[in-house]
């Protein structure tokens, strides 16, 4: 192996692991703000809102460490597809500490009066996103676009069951006029969790680009 090589190989790893970290503390803010909503906790949430700033930070260091990687070493084909790869995989990360926080910013503006009885469907909502993001990561660490694609296919449950809380939610502010507010609310709840499944749908398209070269829309309906 030159040292060219091996200065490539240790990068990629370098950069891979900050992605891994990244996507480890997306999955540890989505369970604080399941947390921040079950107690409408408005201190929980200022600091899931705080730390948001985090991750603006990780994305932009991970694309000064990829463009800087892809000047220096000019990598081809699957180590510039996995380079590449890697920033739109962190991008996606930041967008989803940005619902999160999005979440975190209703959760202190929620009252306890008048909400819609759904948390059991949000909180059911939001841990099916915990799972699916932790379970992506994993494929991203194994490069496997084959489960990546399993794993994708379950964002078709966070869609049925984002319906199903929107309707439901709707129906209830019908008939509950002092719940129009709140319940405005946790339709942007769902709306937000609706779209941390397909940021994270977005990433297993990134991990078969990486390996296979192909592109794929798996949000397409």
């Amino acid at each position: 192996m030159t040292v060219e090589r091996s200065g490539l190989d240790e990068n990629r790893q370098v950069i891979r692991e900050e992605i891994l970290s990244m996507g480890e503390k997306a999955g540890r803010a989505l369970l604080e703000v399941i947390e921040a909503l079950d107690h409408l906790d408005p201190e929980r949430a200022r600091a899931i809102i705080d730390a948001d700033k985090d991750f603006n930070q990780c994305n932009e260091s991970i694309h000064e460490e990829c463009l800087t990687l892809i000047a220096r070493q000019q990598p081809m084909a699957s180590d510039l597809r996995e380079i590449v790869s890697g920033l739109q995989v962190a991008v996606e990360l930041e967008r989803i500490a940005d619902h999160v926080a999005d979440i975190a910013r209703i959760a202190q503006k929620l009252k306890p009066e008048a909400i819609p009885p759904l948390w059991d469907e949000i909180r059911r909502i939001a841990e099916h996103c915990n799972e699916m993001l932790a379970k992506m990561m994993g494929a991203f660490q194994d490069r496997d676009p084959v489960q990546a694609r399993v794993i994708a296919s379950r964002d078709d449950e966070i869609d049925r069951m984002h319906d199903l809380v929107t309707g439901n939610t709707i129906e209830f502010m019908q008939t509950h006029s002092n719940a129009v507010i709140n319940g405005t609310r946790v339709i942007w709840i769902t709306h937000h969790l609706e779209r941390i499944g397909d940021r994270i749908t977005n990433i297993g398209e990134h991990i078969l680009f990486a390996i296979s070269g192909e592109t794929e829309d798996w949000n397409r309906s």
